[in-house]
Formats: structure tokens, C-alpha cells, sequence
């Protein structure tokens, strides 16, 4: 874990809006869940385990963050 924790932080920091430590309904966080994502994958990296576990939600973000940027200007 301590080899991929300066990874992880660099992910919590760039998404710092998203909540990585309170649990769902199963009780998984979703650090927990990456982790999961990547164990079950086989994916080594956790940058890439995130992004192939939350890819569509972060396709959302961007659009949302698109509209807003448009509807300022």
C-alpha cells in the first residue's frame, strides 16, 4: 500500500470535490472500491484503476464543466 500511496494522494488531490472516504450502502468507500476495481482487473496502476472504474462518471463531470465554462461566457 505504501507503494502506491504517493499515486493515490495525487488522484484525491486532483479530485478533491469527490468523497473517497465515506462508505456506501454495501460499505465500501471509493478508494475501497478503485482498490477493488484494480485487484479484479489485474490493472497494477491505481491512476488507471480509477479512471477505467470511474471513466463514465468523470465523461459526466466533464460535460457539466463544459455547459457551465459555455453558459459563462
Amino acid at each position: 500500500m505504501a507503494k502506491i500511496q504517493p499515486e493515490l494522494q495525487a488522484i484525491r488531490d486532483k479530485y478533491k470535490d469527490l468523497d473517497w472516504d465515506t462508505p456506501d450502502d454495501n460499505g465500501k468507500s471509493l478508494e475501497f472500491k478503485v482498490l477493488e476495481h484494480a485487484q479484479s482487473t489485474g490493472i497494477r496502476n491505481f491512476t488507471t484503476a480509477f479512471k477505467d472504474f470511474y471513466h463514465d462518471e468523470l465523461i459526466k463531470r466533464a460535460e457539466a464543466q463544459a455547459k457551465q465554462n459555455v453558459s459563462k461566457d
